[in-house]
């Protein structure tokens, strides 16, 4: 997703700040999001439980990751487009 640039939007660096603000704050919230990991010690005899719940928390850390990505991406793209600065 990336906003056009015109002369009577938003500025190319509020869009571009905007991005990195939110970067950050994900940053924050996936290093936050690691401390939710299941610990086997609290699956003791339901050790499949464990593996699946294991499973859904790497697929959200990874969903995390890719929207960081996908943000921080959307940064960079915008500093790239010709026009209004």
């Amino acid at each position: 997703m990336i906003s056009f640039i015109s002369g009577n939007g938003t500025s190319r660096q509020s869009l571009v700040d905007d991005r990195l603000e939110a970067v950050k704050a994900l940053r924050i919230a996936a290093i936050k999001f690691r401390q939710t990991a299941p610990h086997g010690r609290d699956y003791v005899g339901a050790e499949h439980q464990y593996e699946i719940d294991l499973a859904a928390w790497r697929q959200r850390q990874q969903h995390l990751a890719t929207l960081i990505d996908e943000v921080d991406n959307e940064a960079y793209a915008l500093t790239q487009i010709p026009g209004r600065p």
